[in-house]
């Protein structure tokens, strides 16, 4: 049995339906170089890009999906960006934006934000000729943010601002397939003294709840041990 503290975070209820991982953002040093990685190895297709073809002079973004799995590899297009360069400079390579797919970007937004949650962007419309999204982002922990996506049926290879890629790297069709589905769950690594302070973060920004956890008890070794909650909508 765990050995964990009871929750003392009052239970919120949510603001909105969180429908799915609608697609992860990793911020790299060269994103091209990345998604060929992906492509190459694990079967992934790309599908969308945004770069300078596309009207994008700050960043570089290229999308790879594999069934219901989205990865964007985002890498910037100019030497005097500083969130890229402080996100790169201090942990490399890795996940920037865990982005939710869900029926009320506002009010999920609205509920986040009056709890306590930092903004990154408030809601805004994006469109093109595929239709209009409702999107908006709060920081979360570390260098991680969360953007809330509402598709309101929009119909595009991926969101607006980005191209559809027309061709498939001719390597996938010499590759057995990978069989990834769907994202399963998100890891947030914590220190030893902060996994509870973030799990009481998503009971009050988000309403989300504890599904399940393990501590030392359970989980070690003779050198090591660990903790783990696992938060649920």
């Amino acid at each position: 049995m765990s050995s964990l503290p009871p929750l003392t975070t009052r239970p919120s209820e949510p603001a909105g339906r969180f429908i799915r991982f609608h697609h992860i953002e990793y911020y790299v040093g060269n994103a091209m170089h990345s998604s060929l990685f992906y492509t190459a190895r694990l079967g992934f297709k790309e599908v969308a890009i945004r770069s300078l073809e596309t009207g994008s002079r700050d960043v570089c973004s290229r999308v790879l999906q594999q069934n219901g799995v989205f990865f964007v590899f985002s890498s910037a297009l100019t030497p005097g960006n500083e969130v890229f360069a402080d996100i790169l400079k201090r942990s490399g390579d890795g996940v920037r934006d865990v982005a939710f797919e869900v029926d009320d970007c506002r009010a999920i937004y609205d509920k986040a934000v009056r709890e306590g949650a930092k903004s990154l962007a408030e809601p805004h419309e994006e469109s093109d000729e595929h239709g209009t999204v409702l999107m908006a982002s709060v920081y979360t922990y570390g260098n991680t943010v969360h953007t809330f996506v509402q598709r309101n049926g929009y119909s595009g290879a991926f969101l607006p601002g980005f191209q559809a890629v027309a061709s498939a790297d001719p390597l996938l069709e010499l590759l057995p397939e990978c069989g990834l589905l769907n994202i399963d769950h998100i890891v947030g690594i914590q220190d030893w003294d902060q996994m509870l302070p973030i799990e009481a973060w998503y009971i009050e920004k988000l309403g989300w709840h504890r599904y399940w956890s393990a501590d030392e008890n359970q989980i070690h070794t003779e050198y090591s041990v660990l903790r783990s909650v696992v938060m649920a909508n």
